[in-house]
């Protein structure tokens, strides 16, 4: 067993000059290059994957729009959108917000994460890992809720517009005139036509949901990590990160899933159809059953564990490069 976990996450792949300090923990740390490095490393896998929240945004919208479901699993609205629009379809909707976002919300998450655990202090307990977690996901949440409220209706909204008529002959607004052109057209027609209060539409769950996913993920990861090591299985190394990035893409992505429905259900409702996320979840669950919550929940896994896979690795070694210790180090 213990070959066999080494073997997995063994002290291999990076470069020399990152094997040699990494995990230590003494290291100095500075929370402005802590977010620096978070922020770039998700705004590279918010690119990379951008077309599993395109998906996810049409599965999970699909059924309140009083029109038959045009996708029946995410393989088939992947594929469709693919044939019908191209790979451009799939992953141009909605990507200057979406990257955009990831340097607030993706900055906080991962770089506030050991500035707000030194911030509490004591043991590293799981009670001081899931605070930092909440911490992190409630504040990169409320920050990056307006440019969430943009990338939430370019990526719902979207389709191929025929040039002849000007409205979507795909996607689900088939026979519409496109509502917004891009993302600045977006922030100025949703400002114009909603105020401020548009920009934090769904804040509550968006909150909520950020901070059941920042918990599932940062505390899986942290705890894996910190087994791991205890039990004298691995060091800090690339393997390590990837097995630890598996599994808590896995655990983020199940305590998330319902309110990521939830915020996306009502941050899209511009008639005013949900009063709220519980009124939307309750809705949801009479309508189409218990198991609806986690409809859009593959989607939602495959943006998120690809995208963690890739980031955290890019996060250990840029905190290395820049002279911060391993993630989760914070003594």
């Amino acid at each position: 067993l213990h070959h066999s976990i080494c073997t997995l996450t063994g002290d291999a792949q990076y470069p020399s000059a990152h094997r040699a300090g990494r995990g230590a923990g003494m290291a100095e740390q500075s929370p402005v290059l802590e977010f620096a490095v978070a922020a770039a490393s998700n705004m590279t896998s918010g690119a990379l994957f951008n077309c599993f929240d395109v998906t996810r945004m049409r599965l999970q919208i699909q059924h309140g729009l009083g029109q038959p479901d045009k996708y029946t699993s995410m393989r088939h609205c992947l594929t469709t959108i693919a044939a019908e629009e191209g790979i451009l379809g799939l992953w141009a909707p909605g990507l200057g917000a979406a990257i955009a976002r990831e340097l607030f919300y993706g900055g906080f998450q991962f770089g506030a994460y050991g500035p707000i655990k030194r911030l509490i202090g004591g043991d590293d307990t799981l009670g001081r890992k899931t605070a930092a977690a909440c911490g992190c996901g409630a504040i990169g949440s409320l920050v990056g809720c307006p440019i969430d409220v943009i990338k939430v209706r370019l990526q719902c909204e979207s389709g191929r517009v025929d040039p002849s008529t000007g409205k979507f002959a795909t996607g689900l607004y088939i026979g519409k005139t496109p509502t917004y052109r891009h993302s600045v057209d977006a922030a100025r027609k949703i400002f114009a036509a909603e105020g401020v209060a548009g920009f934090y539409r769904g804040v509550g769950p968006t909150v909520v949901r950020a901070v059941a996913l920042t918990s599932g993920l940062l505390v899986s990861y942290d705890s894996f990590k910190q087994a791991v090591k205890e039990r004298g299985l691995a060091e800090e190394g690339f393997g390590l990160h990837v097995a630890g990035g598996l599994i808590s893409g896995l655990c983020a992505a199940t305590t998330s899933a319902p309110f990521d429905l939830a915020k996306t259900r009502v941050q899209n409702d511009s008639i005013g159809q949900y009063r709220g996320m519980l009124h939307c979840l309750a809705t949801t669950v009479r309508s189409e059953g218990p198991m609806a919550v986690y409809k859009g929940w593959f989607a939602l896994y495959l943006r998120l564990g690809p995208s963690i896979v890739v980031q955290v690795p890019l996060i250990e070694f840029g905190r290395e490069l820049v002279g911060c210790s391993a993630f989760g180090v914070v003594d």
